[in-house]
C-alpha cells in the first residue's frame, strides 16, 4: 500500500496517484455530460477566453477543448488558460496538449492570484 510512503515523506501524493494511471481513470469516468452546453457557448462567442482553475490531470480540459472545436476543426475560443497549483500537473499537461500550442497557456502558479 502506497499511503504510508506519503505520510513518511518518501513519496509525493501525485507520484502515488499517477501509478497505474489512477488519475487518468478518474478523469475518464467523469460522468458529467456538458459538451453540448459548452459547444453552444463556443458557437455564440467563438472568441471567448477560457480559464480552468484546478485543471489537474486535464480530463475536463480535453472534453472542453473537444466541445469547443467545430466539426470542421475550427477553434471556438481564442485562448484557454490551464492552471493548477501543482507544477507536476502542468508539466504533464504541456506534453498531453502539445497539439494545442498557441491556444493553450500554462502560466506558472506564481503568476496566478487566486482568492
Amino acid at each position: 500500500m502506497a499511503a504510508p510512503t506519503i505520510f513518511t515523506g518518501e513519496a509525493h501524493p501525485l507520484q502515488v496517484l499517477r501509478q497505474d494511471q489512477i488519475l487518468e481513470f478518474c478523469a475518464i469516468t467523469d460522468s458529467l455530460e456538458y459538451a453540448d452546453a459548452v459547444a453552444l457557448f463556443g458557437h455564440s462567442n467563438p472568441v471567448m477566453r477560457v480559464l480552468e482553475v484546478g485543471a489537474g490531470t486535464g480530463g475536463t480540459t480535453r472534453k472542453i477543448l473537444q466541445a469547443l472545436t467545430s466539426s470542421n476543426g475550427e477553434r471556438l475560443y481564442s485562448s484557454c488558460t490551464y492552471s493548477d497549483v501543482s507544477a507536476g500537473f502542468l508539466t504533464t499537461a504541456q506534453e498531453q496538449f502539445a497539439d494545442c500550442e498557441g491556444s493553450l497557456r500554462f502560466p506558472r502558479q506564481e503568476t496566478l492570484i487566486m482568492f
